[in-house]
């Protein structure tokens, strides 16, 4: 019997990573008044970045639920999405999440914000994405790996 889970090996979820780098990038922000960029430029990119990110992270999710494959990494993938914001990023949700962290930061205006945007971005690939990819060789084979050959990770 195959005792092997249907589902990537990631240790930490998106949202708790995310959550993390939110606390500590508040408290930063907070305690140092280094600013990013001019307030007016600052806050009209930041509240592009998070109008971006909610059209990204919406037409991914439904996108999801056309092909009838979870959201949440921990569950099982049942298809390869290829459709909606899948036909140029390999991970809208996770490109959701950071352009959402780098929304928050540049309203914020903080650049230690920016800085641990930066980090979360890399955190996401190397604790979830890495694993995910991994698990959809595994699980798909030639066919996610036609895909991946075709859409990139982030954009």
């Amino acid at each position: 019997m195959d005792d092997i889970p249907d589902r990537a090996d990631i240790k930490v979820t998106p949202p708790v990573i995310f959550s993390i780098y939110l606390a500590v990038g508040f408290l930063f922000a907070w305690a140092s008044s280094l600013h990013a960029l001019p307030g007016v430029l600052a806050r009209g990119l930041g509240i592009s970045l998070l109008l971006a990110a909610a059209a990204v992270a919406t037409t991914a999710i439904l996108a999801l639920n056309r092909h009838g494959t979870p959201i949440h990494p921990r569950h099982a993938t049942t298809a390869i999405v290829g459709e909606g914001p899948y036909r140029f990023s390999r991970n809208p949700l996770y490109l959701s999440l950071v352009a959402i962290y780098f929304g928050l930061a540049l309203l914020l205006n903080s650049l230690w914000m920016v800085l641990l945007g930066i980090a979360l971005a890399v955190t996401l690939q190397r604790v979830v994405i890495l694993a995910e990819e991994r698990y959809l060789e595994d699980k798909f084979g030639e066919s996610y790996l036609a895909y991946k050959a075709k859409v990139s990770r982030w954009l």
